[in-house]
């Protein structure tokens, strides 16, 4: 995708803005039990749609809708693409803290873990 020329704040008058539309490698997408299915598809999209490959972990908290997501991510993205995996499943934290930039909606306590 071709930079998209934006305007220039007046703090660095004299030069050009422009948006580069860039993909990180890998997103982890973290999905809070409220809103299970929104909150863990919106970021999918929006990461796939800018390139990159996601991680999602939805929230054990919502093991039906945790189902219907993960089965119909398999069904329609290669596991390469896109991987869901459980919170209980072993290794969670370290898949987790490899994976940079993280999407978390919840409280910082949840987040730590």
């Amino acid at each position: 995708m071709r930079p998209r020329r934006v305007g220039t704040p007046l703090a660095l008058l004299g030069s050009r803005s422009e948006v580069r539309y860039e993909p990180k490698g890998v997103v982890l997408v973290l999905a809070p039990w409220n809103y299970p299915f929104f909150l863990a598809l919106t970021p999918v999209v929006a990461a796939l749609a800018a390139g990159n490959t996601v991680m999602l972990r939805p929230s054990e908290k919502t093991p039906r809708t945790a189902a219907s997501i993960r089965d119909l991510l398999a069904r329609v993205f290669p596991e390469e693409e896109v991987r869901c995996w459980w919170a209980t499943d072993p290794g969670r934290r370290a898949a987790g803290a490899a994976v940079r930039p993280h999407l978390f909606t919840g409280s910082t306590r949840w987040g730590a873990r």
